[in-house]
């Protein structure tokens, strides 16, 4: 009776013991499918490191990053997400957090870079935790792709250097023009005049530049803002070209030059006065050139300045820049100007 006693109660044991290791096991496996739930929820890539650097576990999102399925990652040394020219620093870098662990960002400070399964390489930013996985010491990398913050970043700085060669552009253009127009033979009413029209000139071709953010821009474009409220007088015909910002900076002065010398001398500082504009491709040496004429017409004879200044520059100068030449014919019939600039270096 008493050993019959002793095996129920011994039995009774046994079984409260397994229902309670069978719990433990529960538990631990509504823990780990929590975990695997809440590593496969995140938005960001994840991989779960062991101890001796294997990868443990990967979420969908880390197999989207590295291009690998996530067979082939459980298993695998987490080296294999590294470029492979800090690969073997790595281990060692690896080898003392797991000997420390604590949270914080991997590798701050320094460009990291993680490497796809078709050996491209991903900017990359890294958070680290301590962590347990089936009862063994790991880590928890939470991995995000900075590809696109990047690209922003250099876009940043490429704007900026790009922002301090313009304003630099521009100031030395204006200390060019207060040089030029503050000449012998000019009150300081005339000069205070076209110096005010150069420059606002210099400021509506900016503010177009800027428009096209400083990238090529219509010909077009540019010539009907320079001829302002001339435009019934002045007839325009031919190709529309995109030439870039330096370009279009140089052709909005000469148009202006063209101008004013009209409305002060020639064909439309008279009501009957015309201006024919002419642009065309043509091939010269095997080369192609644009060809801008300016023709005026039903306005006095044109005559040579007595003196060449800041227009003349703008004029004849300017264009040898971008490979161009021009010229100026003053006609008895009205001022006639060729501009020839060639495409593969205005656009």
């Amino acid at each position: 009776m008493v050993s019959l006693l002793s095996f129920s109660f011994v039995s009774g044991l046994i079984a409260g013991v397994v229902s309670l290791l069978q719990s433990a096991i529960d538990r631990i496996a509504l823990q780990e499918q929590g975990q695997r739930a809440l590593i496969e929820a995140a938005p960001n890539g994840i991989i779960v490191v062991g101890p001796r650097g294997e990868i443990v576990d990967a979420n969908s999102s880390a197999e989207k990053l590295f291009g690998y399925d996530r067979k082939e990652l459980i298993g695998s040394s987490v080296e294999m997400l590294v470029p492979r020219s800090v690969a073997p620093v790595h281990v060692g870098l690896r080898s003392r957090f797991q000997a420390a662990p604590e949270t914080r960002p991997m590798g701050a400070g320094r460009d990291l870079a993680g490497r796809r399964k078709d050996g491209s390489e991903v900017p990359l930013e890294i958070g680290l935790n301590p962590m347990e996985w089936n009862g063994q010491k790991a880590v928890l990398a939470m991995i995000t792709d900075i590809t696109e913050r990047k690209q922003h970043e250099e876009s940043q700085a490429v704007l900026a250097r790009e922002l301090e060669h313009r304003v630099g552009n521009m100031f030395a253009v204006i200390l060019a023009m207060i040089r030029r127009t503050l000449t012998r033979g000019r009150n300081v009413a005339e000069a205070a005049d076209i110096l005010t029209q150069r420059v606002q000139l210099l400021a509506d071709a900016y503010a177009v530049l800027s428009e096209s953010m400083f990238k090529n821009i219509s010909l077009d474009r540019l010539f009907d803002i320079a001829i302002g409220g001339f435009k019934d007088q002045v007839m325009s015909t031919g190709v529309n070209v995109r030439v870039n910002a330096k370009v279009g900076q140089a052709f909005s002065f000469i148009v202006h030059e063209l101008l004013t010398n009209a409305v002060k001398h020639g064909a439309l500082s008279v009501p009957s006065g015309r201006v024919s504009v002419r642009k065309e491709i043509e091939t010269i040496d095997g080369r192609q050139v644009l060809v801008f004429n300016w023709q005026e017409v039903g306005g006095p004879p044109a005559t040579a300045p007595a003196r060449k200044g800041f227009g003349s520059f703008i004029l004849l100068e300017s264009p040898r820049q971008f490979g161009g030449e021009a010229t100026v014919a003053y006609e008895p019939g009205g001022l006639r100007y060729e501009l020839r600039l060639p495409l593969d270096s205005i656009s």
